[in-house]
């Protein structure tokens, strides 16, 4: 991650601060207020990735290769 936050200098400022502020950092998100206060579930994120390719596939956003 040093050359990372070396090299990120290099690049332009907004790009290279959010290199610096997050480039070996754990992202953690706690969902638990939006699920108790409003009632609200989550699907998986594999199904959620999985649908939105799917639909994009539908919508010729993306190709599927031919074996």
């Amino acid at each position: 991650t040093l050359l990372m936050k070396l090299l990120s200098y290099s690049q332009p400022k907004d790009t290279g601060t959010f290199i610096r502020t997050h480039v070996g950092r754990l992202l953690q998100i706690d969902n638990s207020k939006i699920r108790k206060d409003l009632g609200m579930t989550f699907m998986p994120i594999k199904k959620s990735i999985l649908e939105a390719i799917r639909d994009m596939i539908a919508r010729g956003h993306l190709s599927v290769p031919e074996k």
